[in-house]
């Protein structure tokens, strides 16, 4: 489900996304989180196009990274209903290793990550080299 383009922040994602879910028993929203950067866009329409696919990650206000996207029937997001996969969307929490390598892989930017770790090398406005 996306949001009307109303109701962007200016920190939000390109996409919009509005993903909202409960992950051992704490609340991840897109709405709420600082959107941090985006890890995959296949494009496409989800209706048509089933490798469409679109996943950014996210931080909480407490420093949780985790990712949201949205994928057709053959993504990394798929739905499985009524004995087939559907267009579907979701929420993966990340340890903080996992964040740091996926910022790493995507040139992502460091000053986020190390924001909330505290590393002593963090610049304001650096990316991965």
């Amino acid at each position: 489900m996306t949001k009307p383009a109303s109701m962007s922040s200016p920190n939000s994602d390109p996409r919009e996304l509005f993903i909202r879910r409960v992950v051992d028993g704490r609340v991840y929203d897109t709405e709420t989180a600082r959107f941090v950067h985006v890890v995959c866009d296949k494009g496409g329409h989800l209706a048509f196009d089933f490798h469409a696919e679109y996943t950014a990650m996210y931080r909480t206000r407490r420093g949780t990274f985790f990712l949201a996207g949205q994928s057709g029937a053959c993504g990394c997001w798929k739905a499985y209903r009524d004995g087939g996969y559907l267009p579907g969307q979701g929420i993966r929490v990340l340890r903080s290793n996992e964040a740091r390598r996926l910022l790493e892989q995507t040139r992502g930017p460091v000053d986020t990550y190390f924001a909330v770790t505290g590393h002593p090398k963090a610049q304001q406005g650096a990316h991965w080299s």
